[in-house]
């Protein structure tokens, strides 16, 4: 047979009791990674609850029962990929058929879990959020509610953890096709404006404050232009789709800055020319960034500029010339001789038959492993003295990652940062060295040692995601962000102690993500602010 079928008893493999009768071919499997049970819930699910807000639940009783979970998905299985441990998730559903609840149980044994109130539409109105890291955790408590126009349009979004009160976190306005026009956000801390060209394009995010009289409350303005760029001369009008030209300005130094595009005949971008139009200087260069390309698309010369330490003269922060083997990188010359912007130079990078980079010796990087899905494995960093590995689940999912730092005396400094339904916690072990700059070692990679786990350590909740940026558990405050058209964080802020906004993180970016040295420093380090877009 080439077809599973449901039993009422089970055989046990990577740790997991399953309940199919394992007779498709091949019997003798060697690592199962993820199960999936349709139609009843597999024995050990938890109690199915009788209601949720109000509304009943769905019997898996087809036999007593008109209507039941035949033919819907109810729980799902996932093993991680370094142990035998498995995140196992549960679905509950109305009599409609509808998803309203959830019930996850993490690999450390925690949960979350989500009860849903839907309107007739199958609009969310409500929904309840319980989560826990292990059995030893508090619980946290997370309410929202939503409420819509006659055309379902979002209108409020109110947000409230554990007993705190309650946050509005965005109030709606939309134009006559649904496009929102005005928000406030953050119970009225801030007022955003969004304005769209006739093909529906954004055209600027409170544009019409981007002035050099004052930005009337407002902590970020960004003009987005097409076919109508400010200096021509400089960028030519774009009737393509393609930006000609975006302008930005943030309240903690009103500066107006200015990014001017220009592309080749394959609309790939050659050449972005900074400019501050309100100083004496405008056209001053400082940030231009100059790229050129073979015939197949790579890279093969970047130039990037900076502001200088001191004088009005652009720093050259890069230079880089790309060496290809077909169209894969090998090697990165730097000819700037300035430290600022791309590390080193010139050192050979190595592939694996898979194509996956095993090393890089620009970024000092020795040696990167792999799993079977290609995600990164351990890092080796400075010839071990800063080790990085990650835990992933068989779906791809991260969930830990270790950063052990080796220092001068000998001892170690560990981090761990674990991720689990977007609740992030942090723990440190060992005293971290003077050096240390939390920023500057956030590899993104994977693996995970047991050994270096010889204790349960006490892990803190550091945030969780919401609709308009994140929840600060720690110090227990909103952190409301400002997000270009691409989606990368520009401005972060939250509600001071005056009760005024407060900014606690600005960014400015080049063209292909790099953050732009000499500007406004960030004031709270957190990773993944540029989109890759």
């Amino acid at each position: 047979p080439n077809n599973e079928a449901k039993s009422t008893s089970s055989f046990n493999h990577s740790g997991m009791d399953i309940y199919y009768s394992n007779s498709a071919f091949p019997t003798n499997i060697i690592k199962i990674l993820s199960v999936n049970y349709y139609d009843t819930y597999p024995t050990g699910t938890p109690a199915i609850p009788v209601e949720i807000l109000g509304k009943p639940v769905l019997s898996q009783d087809s036999q007593n029962s008109n209507i039941s979970t035949k033919s819907l998905p109810t729980a799902s299985y996932v093993k991680n990929i370094e142990n035998d441990n498995w995140t196992m998730n549960y679905t509950w559903y109305d009599t409609k058929g509808r998803a309203i609840g959830s019930h996850s149980i993490n690999h450390l044994g925690g949960f979350t879990k989500t009860e849903s109130e839907l309107d007739f539409a199958g609009a969310v109105k409500k929904i309840n959020t319980y989560h826990s890291r292990n059995t030893q955790s508090t619980e946290v408590t997370i309410q929202e509610n939503f409420t819509y126009d006659s055309q379902n349009r979002l209108l409020t979004h109110t947000h409230q953890v554990n007993s705190n009160p309650v946050e509005v976190l965005a109030e709606n306005e939309y134009n006559e096709i649904g496009q929102i026009t005005n928000k406030r956000i953050g119970n009225g801390l801030q007022k955003a404006e969004y304005d769209y060209n006739i093909r529906g394009w954004m055209t600027g995010i409170n544009k019409k404050k981007l002035t050099p009289n004052g930005m009337d409350g407002r902590l970020f303005a960004y003009d987005i232009r097409y076919e109508n760029p400010t200096i021509s001369d400089v960028s030519p009008a774009k009737f393509n789709g393609n930006i000609s030209e975006v302008n930005w300005m943030v309240s903690s130094n009103q500066k107006h800055k200015r990014y001017a595009y220009n592309y080749d005949q394959l609309n790939r971008l050659r050449r972005a020319t900074f400019l501050n139009p309100n100083s004496t200087t405008p056209l001053n260069h400082m940030n231009d960034e100059i790229i050129d390309y073979d015939l197949n698309g790579n890279i093969i010369y970047l130039k990037r500029n900076a502001a200088p330490f001191a004088g009005t003269t652009p720093d050259m922060i890069d230079n880089l010339y790309y060496a290809y083997n077909g169209n894969q990188l090998i090697s990165i010359d730097d000819t700037s001789n300035n430290p600022t912007g791309y590390e080193g130079g010139g050192g050979t990078m190595q592939y694996d038959t898979n194509g996956n980079m095993i090393s890089m010796p620009d970024k000092q990087i020795n040696q990167i492993g792999y799993n079977f899905l290609n995600l990164p494995n351990a890092l080796n960093i400075e010839n071990t003295k800063k080790k990085l590995f990650h835990l992933y689940r068989a779906d791809g999912s991260k969930l830990k990652k270790i950063f052990n730092y080796l220092k001068d005396d000998g001892n170690t400094f560990t981090t761990i940062t674990e991720y689990l339904d977007g609740f992030q916690y942090l723990t440190t072990m060992g005293t971290a060295p003077n050096e240390f700059d939390p920023m500057e070692y956030a590899y993104e990679q994977e693996a995970f040692i047991e050994k270096i786990l010889q204790e349960e350590p006490i892990a803190a909740l550091q945030f969780f995601p919401t609709a308009e940026g994140f929840y600060d558990y720690e110090n227990n405050q909103y952190i409301y962000q400002y997000k270009d058209h691409l989606g990368n964080v520009r401005v972060s802020y939250k509600k001071g102690t005056d009760g005024l906004p407060e900014i606690t993180d600005q960014n400015d970016y080049y063209p292909f993500g790099m953050n732009i040295p000499r500007e406004e420093k960030a004031i709270v380090g957190l990773a993944s602010l540029y989109n890759y877009k």
